[in-house]
């Protein structure tokens, strides 16, 4: 090891900052903690270039005097912990390193004026430098502008996505502080439009509305409860509202966005049974909890906690959401059994049903469910592998249908008299003249090769039973179809099959399903998708793929997004072969589904004719064969 020397402070700064800076939406994020810190009730917020070129927040909160608003860039320079320990953190922010790390990645311009004060403050910054400081006519609060952000760190640069992308994870910072603090305003304005308005009434309900619309504000039921000290409050889905995915769960801890895999699983412990497997909850959920029981200081972000009590916390919320499901299937039962509407108020809660303790709802996890069993669905004939049957000839209607038989294992062959060779046909064959017809002439015979097994049936409405000469074939028919649609996608690269609906559909997704569906434009082109960014988190879908034609396109591209999330650090798969084993799964027939007899002898055939179908693209099988002298030998016919 060499000699050990002290780095500039500048370099010091650029270091420091790419913890908490990773990208414009970690600077909106600090800054809008700042503006609640302050005890804004409005917060607006202006983007463009997706926050490289220019991200503004201004509030109305109570401003900085002119001494404080040159210190707030130092580091670890902070107001907002009144102690010399960090127990019990009430304030969004504490550590006091988030302007230091802005400013030394940008050019910021800062005006405040404190609430009573006459005149304002104006101070610019340049690379972590103060450029002037005068004084200024402003309104109350805090006005912040940080422009050319990584502008002296050009490697940073080549890590940010499309400014569409950038904007769309800003807008998600925004959501999120929305919906905890509802009693807040929030305005954004992306490229000089806004996009985003929240009243501020109090009512998280008002917040959900206003951002994703009654689609799932009316799919949701609110939730209030109290368990050994901790309290939740907010909305979760009802069960029937289920989602592909995760990407909707919002927890916050005493009004804190976080990301908690603890409540992720909590949730799902509590739909258990009660939603259909495969899906997932969507939820608004602020838990309460004493602040000395929990843990802020995790990482820079903030956004990870650990509690002191962690049991105490997944409790809560667990009891809470099964004593909700369960009031609300009673109240279902009630009003289905009886003729009569009972007059239950609409806004009243499920969750005011008195739910037992703790002790007597454990059970409910593995309590009887009472199902209806489902009618099989019949799925349409898909375009590339399941051909819709030709028409039958009115003479043989009655007859039974052929075996189908793939093309490749056809064999045309020509038996002469005289010995003579057998040879591959030419040309066709004169017809006889009738001089002709008393005379003995060659006899054409075409000799088809009849397919090495049988299709026998199919059970469970997910696996077909072939038998073979002296085997036995077990197919899984979505696995199987699932590959064909994935090689059939692979050879249409650049000119993917795809059908231009007729209207214009706009889907609505998650902020984070978004931003993924948005840096994936190119490669759902080349998959047969034609999308455009719509705003707001939506796109407007005028093309889709003609495998998925008849499904729901909002929860394929839901799942697409997903699946583009999950794989993205495994470097083996590009993205758009990714994006093409959603696209193939989501297409493909799934297990239960209704399928006609004449689409499992076409799967039938392709699986067992080709050797190309032996896995899925996620590499579970597709077939498995049970040799004839293992059945014998179990049926003890052989030794």
């Amino acid at each position: 090891m060499g000699s050990i020397r002290v780095l500039p402070r500048h370099m010091r700064d650029l270091i420091a900052a790419g913890e908490v800076c990773e990208r414009p939406s970690s600077v909106a994020k600090e800054l809008i903690e700042n503006a609640l810190d302050a005890g804004a009730e409005n917060i607006t917020v202006w983007v463009e270039r997706g926050g490289l070129g220019l991200l503004r927040v201004a509030d109305d909160g109570i401003g900085m005097s002119p001494d404080d608003a040159a210190l707030c860039f130092s580091r670890h320079a902070t107001s907002k912990l009144p102690t010399d320990d960090l127990v019990g953190i009430v304030t969004m922010g504490f550590r006091g390193e988030a302007l230091a790390a802005i400013s030394a990645v940008s050019r910021i311009q800062l005006i405040t004026k404190p609430r009573g004060s006459i005149e304002g403050t104006e101070l610019i910054m340049e690379g972590g430098e103060t450029v002037s400081q005068q004084p200024i006519g402003c309104p109350e609060g805090t006005n912040i502008s940080v422009s050319d952000l990584f502008y002296n760190t050009p490697a940073r640069l080549k890590f940010m996505k499309r400014d569409s992308a950038e904007a769309s994870m800003v807008e998600g910072v925004v959501e999120r502080a929305a919906f905890s603090h509802p009693e807040v305003s929030f305005r954004l304005y992306k490229d000089g439009k806004e996009v985003m308005h929240t009243p501020g009434d109090g009512n998280l309900l008002s917040a959900i509305y206003c951002i994703y619309g009654s689609e799932y504000a009316t799919k949701l039921m609110p939730l209030k409860y109290d368990y050994n000290g901790v309290s939740v409050r907010g909305y979760t889905a009802k069960p029937t509202a289920g989602r592909g995915n995760r990407a909707m769960q919002f927890f916050s801890i005493n009004t804190r966005p976080i990301k908690s895999r603890m409540l992720a699983a909590c949730l799902d412990e509590a739909y258990k049974n009660a939603m259909p497997f495969g899906k997932y909850a969507f939820c608004f959920l602020d838990i309460t909890i004493p602040y000395e029981l929990v843990d802020v200081n995790v990482h820079p972000a903030k956004t990870e906690v650990k509690f002191v009590r962690e049991k105490d916390v997944f409790d809560c919320v667990y009891f809470g959401i099964k004593s909700l499901i369960r009031g609300s299937a009673e109240v279902d039962l009630t009003q289905s059994a009886s003729s009569e509407k009972e007059a239950v108020p609409s806004g009243q809660p499920a969750s005011d049903i008195t739910p037992p303790p703790a002790p007597e709802i454990t059970p409910i996890e593995s309590a009887p469910v009472s199902v209806t069993p489902a009618v099989p669905k019949e799925i349409k004939a898909n375009a590339v592998f399941f051909p819709a049957p030709a028409p039958k000839d009115p003479v043989s209607e009655e007859e039974e249908p052929l075996p189908m038989v793939s093309a490749p294992s056809f064999s045309y062959q020509v038996e002469k008299k005289n010995d003579a060779p057998i040879e591959e046909p030419q040309d066709p064959l004169p017809s006889p003249t009738p001089s002709q017809e008393t005379e003995e002439i060659p006899v054409q015979e075409t000799f088809v090769k009849a397919p090495s097994y049988r299709y026998k049936c199919e059970v469970f409405h997910t696996y077909i039973i072939a038998e073979g000469e002296n085997d036995l074939f077990v197919i899984d028919k979505h696995a199987a179809h699932e590959r064909m649609l994935y090689e059939e996608l692979l050879t249409h690269e650049g000119e993917p099959d795809s059908q231009l609906l007729l209207t214009p559909l706009v889907v609505k997704l998650a902020r984070d399903e978004y931003s993924t569906l948005i840096a994936a434009f190119d490669e759902l082109e080349k998959a047969g998708f034609e999308v455009e960014d719509f705003g707001s988190g939506s796109l407007l879908v005028r093309r889709i793929p003609l495998c998925l034609l008849g499904h729901d396109v909002s929860a394929s591209l839901s799942e697409i997004s997903t699946a583009l999330s999950e794989g993205k650090h495994d470097k083996r798969l590009s993205v758009r072969e990714r994006l093409l084993y959603s696209v193939a799964c989501r297409a493909a027939v799934k297990g239960g589904e209704y399928t006609t007899e004449a689409e499992l002898n076409a799967l039938c055939e392709r699986v067992l004719d080709f050797q190309d179908i032996r896995f899925c693209p996620h590499g579970r099988p597709c077939v498995f064969r049970i040799g004839k002298n293992e059945i014998e030998k179990r049926f003890g016919r052989l030794g």
